[in-house]
């Protein structure tokens, strides 16, 4: 578990919009709600939720590919989202081996 619960701003990688790179980090859910279209989540460590933010279409999420905050690898799904807001849930198989 984390101390606090990290969220990361996800930043287009290519033209299309499909491939999405996470920036810093921040604890503050509010700020990163409304100020971007799709955010991960990092309650524990090292698995990484997508959350749609302000604008943020949540059928879009399934064609993403997401790089993971640590290494930059492609991340992988590992499971469904709960809600239409938190969607599906992913970690990187090179950092969580």
């Amino acid at each position: 578990m984390l101390d606090s619960i990290h969220y990361y701003p996800l930043i287009n990688g290519d033209t299309d919009g499909i491939e999405k790179i996470p920036l810093f980090h921040t604890t503050d859910e509010d700020y990163i709600r409304s100020s971007h279209d799709y955010y991960l989540e990092e309650v524990v460590s090292k698995y990484y939720r997508i959350c749609v933010g302000r604008g943020g279409d949540p059928d879009k999420t399934r064609a993403f590919t997401i790089r993971c905050p640590t290494c930059g690898q492609v991340m992988r799904k590992v499971s469904l989202g709960s809600n239409k807001n938190q969607l599906a849930l992913y970690t990187c198989q090179n950092c969580n081996h």
